[in-house]
């Protein structure tokens, strides 16, 4: 097989080795000449040996990246040229392609997909007749994909019943169970466009962008990213098994939206709004998301009067599902931080008194539901949304968390009741004392005044494990937060729980947790880097 040569032209040691050794060059017919730190070292390589492809930063000492770039056209037209940057400077946009390079890329976007584009359309400029395109092999244009999604989104695209999937032709992420959509909009865009369109690179400005919402994407989980004609909007849709996890989803949704905002303003100085629709649970229901997003972006653009009701359906069924859940969780915080971001996302969306008064009446509902386990009948509704008219938002608010509150404690109390004295004592006292290291089921028994076989045949048979296991359970619980709010380090944590080993601590926490404590820091933490820099 015939082997393209590649230079790497950058004074970076540390991205172009992550860049030479996270690609599988060899396997698609390339192989490296080196590593040239400076625009003169690269001269010397192009002198002595032949360079079909040469990717080029833009800010070196001595000589720029446009610089070595002409002269690399001037002297060897046939080798194709890359610019690559780390940031979206428009002059340097402009120098690199007036240079002759063929495409200008963000090192940030430089994962296997787009790695996969650029060899693509090296293919095309150099040996179209091989260009792995022409097989099938390459990925789908990102036209193609936009195009597609958009049409399925828009209900232009007639579905076959839940067990509807994507065409393999697109070669994006399959899109499984629990399926969370993102629409993010670029403030002003149409002078963003405006400033693109001109230097001709309108396209190239959209597929940088979704190329950076994508490569944010995939530092959470699996999932798509496309622009949308129709509404100069960008969506992504992320899908992940542990959805279902309420705690995990509005982590990641919260953290998503901040990144894409934080990163769009970094490389390309561009603000964006972000919003998600309710979690769906296959591709069939995406339209149903969509429909929620766009009315959402409806109300939050016109003006308080002309806003209409919001969509009673569709929150009461997800919420209904959602705090039925959390009504079983260990403690109330489900409960109440779903309630606070059902609010809190109505505030961002700029809703009236009233939508907020329909708000309450739709969660009130829900507690009727969860309550008496049916449908509450409309009479028992209506009651209470003259009450809901009456109140300002923030009472609002506090009276649907105190109902939930009550019928927690109310469940809660009703459960321990079916527990023996013993058994809630010795629960009590893991509790209080977690953080001693010798708490076990010999030193719970005698303050509880009985044996201990008694104590741990009845400790099994009425919480369901082990007393061992549930001190072990409670003291992970405890480190959760420990790491998270009070940002303690690992040790410091494993020691304030009460694990006098530090090893012993770190397998039982990841036994219990399936993650390790910095695992679990660095995906729950908003406060820690992502570049593995946070704390041990």
């Amino acid at each position: 097989m015939m082997m393209y040569n590649v230079l790497v032209v950058d004074d970076d040691a540390l991205f172009a080795t992550a860049f030479i050794n996270n690609y599988p060059w060899e396997e698609q017919g390339f192989r490296f000449l080196g590593h040239a730190k400076s625009g003169a070292a690269a001269l010397w390589i192009l002198h002595h040996n032949p360079v079909d492809i040469a990717f080029v930063d833009m800010c070196m000492p001595e000589m720029n990246g446009p610089e070595v770039i002409s002269w690399i056209k001037k002297n060897y037209p046939a080798t194709v040229c890359v610019a690559l940057s780390n940031y979206d400077d428009f002059d340097f946009v402009k120098e690199s392609f007036r240079a002759g390079a063929m495409d200008y890329v963000l090192k940030h976007c430089l994962n296997r997909n787009e790695v996969k584009r650029i060899l693509d359309a090296f293919f095309q400029q150099v040996k179209p007749a091989q260009s792995p395109s022409a097989t099938g092999a390459s990925e789908a244009d990102p036209m193609s994909v936009s195009v597609y999604m958009t049409a399925l989104l828009e209900g232009r695209i007639v579905q076959d019943g839940d067990d509807y999937t994507l065409p393999d032709s697109l070669r994006i992420a399959r899109l499984s169970d629990n399926l969370l959509v993102i629409r993010t909009q670029i403030t002003n865009f149409k002078a963003f466009q405006k400033k693109y369109f001109e230097a001709s690179r309108l396209k190239y400005i959209l597929r940088t962008i979704c190329s950076i919402l994508l490569n944010v994407l995939e530092h959470h989980t699996k999932g798509v990213v496309f622009y949308s004609d129709g509404d100069e909007c960008f969506y992504s849709i992320l899908t992940d098994e542990r959805f279902s996890d309420l705690h995990f989803l509005n982590y990641t949704q919260e953290l998503y939206i901040r990144q894409v905002s934080a990163t769009l303003k970094m490389y390309l100085n561009a603000d964006c709004s972000s919003m998600a629709a309710p979690l769906v649970a296959k591709v069939c229901d995406l339209r149903r998301a969509y429909l929620h997003l766009c009315a959402a972006f409806d109300r939050a653009s016109r003006p308080v009067e002309q806003m209409r009701g919001i969509d009673s359906g569709m929150i009461y069924a997800h919420a209904l599902k959602t705090l039925e859940r959390c009504m079983n969780s260990p403690n109330f915080d489900d409960t109440r931080r779903y309630i606070a971001n059902q609010y809190e996302n109505a505030r961002r969306l700029q809703y009236h008194t009233s939508q907020f008064g329909q708000l309450s009446v739709v969660l009130y509902r829900v507690y009727l539901a969860v309550k008496d386990d049916s449908e509450p009948s409309e009479a028992a509704v209506k009651e209470y949304l003259t009450l809901f008219e009456s109140k300002n938002i923030r009472e609002m608010e506090e009276f649907i968390i105190g109902l939930f509150s009550r019928l927690y404690g109310s469940r809660k109390a009703d459960c321990q009741s079916e527990c023996s004295r013993y058994v809630q004592e010795a629960v009590k006292i893991i509790q209080r004392r977690y953080d001693t290291p010798s708490l076990s089921l010999s030193t719970i028994a005698p303050m509880v005044n009985v044996s201990d076989s008694y104590l741990s045949r009845s400790f099994k048979s009425e919480m369901g494990m082990g007393i061992s296991e549930y001190i072990n359970r409670y003291r992970v619980e405890r480190a959760q937060s420990m790491l998270i709010i009070d940002r303690m380090s690992v040790k410091d944590a494993s020691t304030r729980c009460g694990f006098d080993n530090y090893t012993y601590f770190f397998r039982i926490f990841k036994k219990i947790t399936g993650l390790t404590p910095k695992e679990f820091r660095e995906k729950y933490d908003l406060s820690v880097n992502k570049d593995g820099t946070g704390e041990n």
